[in-house]
């Protein structure tokens, strides 16, 4: 019942599938070139620290791809031997004059900033001249995000002159090293090293790391050392590289409470603090679920300063509103400190479970202390960016924190609110969400940024010259996959044939690169997602025929026959290679960077922390709620009344003639919900519905069919619409008749368990409030007065009062009264 769009199976009969050419893939030989292969790098004197440390990164960077060794020269060579000049800007003028260079026109760069340019008068040769050492690192990366590589050649496009500054002051990402991720708990120092580069090269000037400080950052067995050993070692690489290093490090109700945990806690940090090299910002976050008490929390904050500045003098502290269930007192209250100004006080972070915008903290926060964005780009739902329009057999199979490349939309989300933030450091659980991250890092840098040139710049640094097209526009095509009813996606095959070109042209080093691999999985996953729903929705359909011929004396029989077909999904399945497929590239992941695709055997620890492979057999039909009510019936020992039971099972979502339907969920159907404004003027639904996964549904229907365990609910309500905090969520019903009374029948579900009040044209109550938490049941129904719907339509709001997450509704009924 979930899928009414039975029709759109037969789409796959005649769809036509395109493919890339046979050849090499994004490589144009009749280009233009500066050939650098017969390079050498010229330095100014002898660079140390960080800025020695980029032409060590240009070096190493250059021989992994081309097996090329530079060697460097504080001399300008003899004859016409192609040159690569990396020197500060205050270098510059010397070393023009010295080598008979002519002065270029360029707009002198800003702090981080760099010039490069190329010329190819005399001789082939490259400048970098940053503003300071991290914009010689800065031009590097911009250097190898340029350059074309194949073994034993590089070249760059004639004509390179640019001077860059970045736009944002605070560029970066959260890489935790914890027991919760799906990645990094599984990596060693060299990878972290390798990935912690990469996001240099791509403008980032700051890395977040998680303090090891509860039960949940415990050494696991993935972890080749400890937390406080890899926390120390990471402090050491950003030191070496000359960036940023940040901590998280919440603070919960039950220590501030405590004044012996507050001790323990207090005494705990100061050993981190010491533990680390570098350490400059510590980040403290709100609660998610529960309000700090804000009298406690700000003295805690100042004698952890106290400590942390024995260490690292010129540290601060940020902390967040992190705060979804925070009242307006509360929130009155933490402005009005925060306003003081303390001198420990860094700014504040813009976190995800913010009760109130970017914008209105801006309004509140006095202007001289900075806002700090934590972006959730990691996660696909129940987070603060969740993926619009997302069908449900997606949220199903891969839930919170699959494979997510996004890139058009996280420019969206990053652009929307960009100018109230003085930059942003990423919150991630490992590497499901790679693509995102350097799209976010290059919208920092400039917003200006287009999405393919940083996808470009990305498959050919990190993939490969020959596949820097393909992976390019293959990565933005599995953003397409997830737009839309997958039933009807015909993006999903095309995208699968042109990720299995470039498998057939790969080699092995090619296949065994995980970002090639997560491309790769993504697009067979999806692709068997696709065929199996077609196959299951048509299951249903057979049974559901069946359903309905049911009589009195054979409605045991007619279930029993109605369950074999349900069971054809597992006993006759579909697409069985395009799983394989899936399967053997979950364990390249994890033997290539450490990726816990599944829970049992790569050793996640949850479903919802990125272990996908788990869920790829959800059932995507209603058999679990089919199976749950078979046996109710079957329980009933009077015929007539069975197959009663069974119409009102079959009839279940049937408003009855004159009625209305809307599984709220379900963004296919939302031609009656409201929004007030587009999803990319608002990507944080602060004023937008938004749709959230019900988890939290009770346990009491666990049932197990075929080997997997579920639920007995409909999946409809997995699904609901939500409208966040004190944001009501409206639905409009037109085309009513004027001379009918009506009811609503409606389902609260999902996570939150708000409470809820619901009104009609502004001004007609149709419940008070209702503590859904408090309730055991789910389906509601209410009259509606004729007074609210004698116009031929009526509008519905549903509220929220003060200190709530927000109104969630699965489905709504409009049902003609007889």
């Amino acid at each position: 019942m979930l899928y009414s769009r039975f029709s759109l199976i037969l789409f796959f009969i005649s769809i036509t599938l395109t493919t890339l050419p046979q050849d090499k893939i994004g490589h144009s030989e009749d280009i233009k070139k500066i050939e650098l292969t017969d390079a050498i790098i010229f330095t100014i004197g002898s660079l140390t620290g960080p800025a020695q440390k980029s032409v060590t990164v240009l070096v190493d960077e250059i021989f992994d791809r081309t097996g090329i060794k530079l060697s460097i020269k504080n001399e300008w060579p003899e004859g016409n031997q192609s040159v690569i000049v990396i020197g500060t800007i205050s270098d510059r003028k010397k070393i023009l004059v010295d080598n008979n260079r002519s002065k270029i026109d360029l707009p002198e760069p800003g702090k981080e900033g760099f010039q490069l340019w190329t010329t190819g008068d005399i001789q082939n040769v490259c400048y970098i001249f940053g503003a300071d050492d991290r914009g010689i690192l800065y031009g590097v990366g911009k250097l190898l995000r340029s350059l074309h590589f194949s073994f034993g050649n590089m070249w760059l496009t004639e004509g390179i002159k640019t001077s860059e500054t970045p736009t944002y002051s605070i560029r970066g990402h959260q890489l935790g090293y914890r027991n919760l991720n799906n990645t990094y708990d599984a990596w060693n120092v060299k990878q972290y090293e390798k990935y912690i580069r990469e996001l240099a090269l791509f403008g980032a000037n700051s890395i977040e790391y998680v303090a090891p400080n509860s039960e949940n950052y415990k050494q696991n067995k993935l972890m080749t050392i400890s937390p406080d050993d890899m926390l120390q070692a990471n402090s050491q690489i950003c030191k070496n590289y000359g960036m940023d290093v940040w901590i998280w490090y919440p603070v919960g109700a039950e220590v501030l409470l405590s004044s012996e945990l507050t001790k323990q806690q207090l005494k705990q940090r100061e050993r981190i603090f010491k533990l680390l090299p570098k350490l400059d910002a510590v980040f403290v976050p709100g609660a998610e679920h529960h309000d700090l008490p804000l009298e406690r929390l700000f003295p805690f904050l100042e004698k952890m300063a106290q400590s942390l500045k024995k260490y690292h003098s010129n540290s601060k502290i940020w902390v967040s509103l992190q705060n979804s269930h925070a009242k307006d007192e509360w929130l009155d209250l933490f402005f009005e400190k925060l306003n003081k100004k303390p001198d420990w006080l860094g700014g504040v972070v813009f976190s995800p479970w913010t009760s109130i915008s970017i914008q209105e903290i801006r309004k509140r926060l006095a202007s001289e202390i900075p806002i700090r964005r934590y972006p959730d780009i990691a996660h696909n739902r129940n987070c603060e960016y969740p993926t619009p329009a997302w069908d449900p057999p997606f949220q199903l199979t891969q839930a919170r924190e699959s494979t997510n490349p996004r890139p058009v939309a996280i420019k969206q989300i990053h652009n929307a609110t960009d100018e109230f933030a003085i930059g942003g450091i990423g919150y991630s659980d490992g590497i499901n969400d790679d693509v995102n991250k350097f799209i976010w890092l290059a919208q920092d840098w400039n917003p200006d940024t287009d999405v393919m040139t940083t996808l470009r710049e990305y498959a050919r640094l990190f993939v490969g010259e020959n596949f820097c097209e393909g992976v390019a526009q293959g990565l933005l095509a599995e953003e397409k996959n997830w737009h839309g009813p997958l039933i009807s996606n015909t993006q999903i095959p095309i995208t699968l044939k042109q990720w299995q070109n470039m498998e057939r042209l790969a080699d092995p080093k090619i296949l065994a690169n995980y970002r090639f691999q997560m491309g790769l999985i993504r697009a067979y996953y999806d692709s068997y997602l696709q065929q199996r729903l077609v196959y299951e929705t048509n299951l249903q359909y057979q049974a559901e025929t069946k359903l309905l011929k049911a009589t009195n004396s054979n409605v045991i029989n007619t279930i029993n026959n109605a369950e074999s077909i349900f069971r054809k999904a597992v006993r006759n399945p579909i697409a069985s290679g395009l799983r394989q497929r899936c399967l053997d590239l979950a364990d390249s992941l994890h033997r290539s960077i450490g990726t816990q695709l599944t829970v049992e055997k790569h050793g996640a620890s949850a479903v919802n922390r990125g272990a996908y492979i788990s869920t790829i057999d959800v059932p995507l039909n209603d058999v679990f709620w089919y199976t749950w009510n078979f046996e109710e019936i079957k329980r009933i020992k009077n015929g007539e009344k069975q197959l009663e039971a069974l119409h009102t099972l079959l009839n279940r979502t049937n408003p009855g003639p004159g009625g209305f339907y809307q599984n709220c969920g379900d963004y296919a159907e939302w031609m009656k919900i409201v929004p007030e404004e587009s999803w990319a003027a608002d990507p944080g639904t602060f004023t937008i519905p938004r749709v959230n996964f019900g988890i939290g549904l009770p346990k009491d229907r666990t049932i197990t069919w075929e080997g997997k365990t579920g639920l007995g609910y409909p999946l409809a309500w997995y699904t609901l619409a939500t409208g966040l905090y004190e944001s009501p969520f409206q639905m409009t019903f037109n085309n009513l008749d004027s001379q009918t009374d009506y009811m609503i029948r409606v389902v609260y579900s999902g996570q939150f368990r708000s409470r809820i009040k619901l009104i009609a044209d502004k001004k007609y109550v149709i419940h008070p409030i209702i503590d859904t938490e408090k309730q055991s049941v789910f389906e509601y129904e209410f009259d509606i007065p004729r007074l609210a719907t004698e116009k031929g339509f009526v509008s519905l709001e549903w509220q929220s009062p003060d200190g709530e997450r927000g109104a969630q509704v699965a489905e709504v009924w409009l049902i003609p009264k007889k």
